[in-house]
């Protein structure tokens, strides 16, 4: 029974263009977002050498982004069509990563890029994740819904564990 439900899940996603799409747009982030934070705390702790302490702090600002991009997507979701929500927010949330690997040093223009990574990054991400499933959920069929809501996070999972090995493996060599 597992598996019949698990194809119905992709049959449904595979047959709708917007559904695929939310797909592989999961899929990559997941991947993406694997990769990035496997090598994360290396980077910020041990290149850029901040204390354990000062990333504690700079990591609560990522839960303020996160509480603000929420907050932004409930005030502007009857506003904004949600597929160009899903595009801006994924450029928020990519414009805040940039700013992780132009931190070199544990002074203080390095925790003004951390802290604006932690904000605006996690903002985007927040609201990308509110816009992906409030798509999901108005394009999927009712009956078709958590199949399709497994399915996609299926792949998203798949993409996380490769994510994190590929990283992993590429961290190690270089």
């Amino acid at each position: 029974a597992l598996v019949s439900e698990v194809r119905a899940g992709m049959r449904a996603v595979a047959a709708d263009p917007v559904l695929r799409g939310l797909a592989v747009v999961a899929t990559v982030v997941a991947f993406a977002t694997s990769f990035a934070a496997t090598t994360y705390m290396i980077y910020v702790s041990r290149d850029v050498a901040f204390p354990t302490g000062t990333l504690g702090l700079l990591f609560a600002l990522g839960g303020i982004g996160s509480l603000f991009g929420s907050w932004l997507t409930a005030r502007t979701a009857n506003r904004i069509d949600p597929r160009l929500w899903l595009v801006g927010s994924l450029a928020l949330w990519a414009l805040g990563s940039v700013a992780t690997p132009m931190a070199t040093t544990a002074g203080l223009v390095g925790i003004v890029l951390i802290a604006t990574q932690q904000i605006v990054g996690d903002a985007g991400g927040m609201a990308y994740l509110i816009a992906d499933r409030t798509l999901r959920q108005s394009y999927a069929a009712p009956e078709f819904l958590a199949r399709v809501e497994a399915s996609v996070r299926t792949l998203g999972y798949t993409a996380t564990l490769v994510g994190a090995l590929v990283s992993g493996v590429l961290a190690e060599r270089y």
